[in-house]
């Protein structure tokens, strides 16, 4: 069987993704901002922005486009202001366990910052403990920003609820997001 657990909507198999298979800026919002956070309250959720990806619903406040690299979705960031904590989250219990999160980032090569954000996993909606640390890769693209490709092991988590959470300092720009 699949092994990706979205119930047949990815047209591959296996444990390996395409790129139709990851959550993008485009899996947002149409009416999403750039570069600004609009009226979007952490502490308001009818504020949130709300969008379905691959089924499941998803929830996030103070995220918008990024005008800084494009294509990415940037998260505000702040290591003790949880008002300028930039997350998302599945508001949808995923089918099954959530066995691996994969998170491309792109970082501006003159940036001081490389990608720091929590990714939290558990058994109810938008978790914001038992934190997940990747293993991280780096790399450059064709414009020269530097590409983190994170990869969060959740085998033995039992979730099927994530929050990707910025409560660390600067902004994060986030390329794709690929769940399985």
């Amino acid at each position: 069987g699949s092994e990706n657990g979205n119930n047949g909507d990815n047209t591959g198999g296996g444990s390996t993704s395409s790129e139709s298979d990851a959550m993008t800026i485009a899996n947002l919002p149409a009416d999403i901002t750039t570069n600004a956070y609009g009226s979007q309250l952490a502490a308001d959720e009818s504020t949130w922005l709300t969008w379905t990806w691959n089924g499941i619903e998803f929830k996030g406040a103070r995220v918008c486009k990024a005008n800084a690299i494009d294509g990415t979705i940037q998260f505000q960031g702040n290591d003790s202001d949880a008002t300028k904590q930039g997350f998302i989250f599945n508001k949808t219990a995923w089918s099954k366990d959530i066995s691996k999160i994969t998170i491309v980032l792109k970082v501006k090569s003159d940036s001081k910052y490389a990608p720091s954000y929590s990714l939290y996993a558990g058994s109810t909606v938008h978790p914001t403990e038992n934190a997940i640390e990747p293993t991280s890769s780096e790399s450059t693209d064709a414009a020269g920003n530097r590409v983190y490709t994170q990869v969060f092991d959740l085998s033995k988590a039992a979730a099927k609820y994530f929050t990707i959470s910025n409560d660390k300092a600067g902004a994060l720009y986030v390329y794709s997001i690929v769940v399985e």
